[in-house]
């Protein structure tokens, strides 16, 4: 995740750029592609909420305060935003739709996580109500 949002936006201009890109109008993306090809807005929009899958998945997993979807969210709008403000800083676009998208992938993350969770508890209770020797 680092590469691909701050890593690659290193360059010879890197801490001094000519020129700091920043779209704060939410959805713009969709009415304006800034010169991008269609097909590379869609790769780029599907990146960026699939890159933060794993974190609405994880965080919850790994870290038990996490386990609500309020203080998962915030966790992810948090890491989104400040990516969002190192690469402007490094010259980099930033964009606020960036961070939807990102928030969007940690939800669907967090979905993931949730539903798995529900599974396994009804699973844990059918087999405690079974004696627990049946293993399926």
């Amino acid at each position: 995740m680092l590469y691909a949002t701050i890593i690659s936006a290193w360059g010879q201009d890197a801490f001094h750029p000519a020129q700091h890109h920043l779209n704060l109008l939410p959805l713009r993306m969709l009415d304006e592609s800034g010169g991008m090809l269609t097909d590379k807005m869609v790769v780029q929009i599907f990146a960026n909420i699939l890159m933060f899958i794993p974190c609405g998945f994880l965080l919850p997993i790994v870290f038990s305060v996490m386990r609500s979807f309020g203080r998962t969210a915030l966790m992810i709008f948090f890491a989104s935003f400040s990516i969002e403000f190192v690469q402007y800083f490094l010259g980099a676009a930033a964009d606020i739709d960036d961070v939807i998208l990102n928030l969007l992938g940690g939800i669907l993350g967090y979905v993931l996580f949730a539903g798995g969770s529900r599974y396994l508890q009804r699973k844990h209770a059918r087999l405690k109500l079974s004696g627990g020797n049946h293993y399926r």
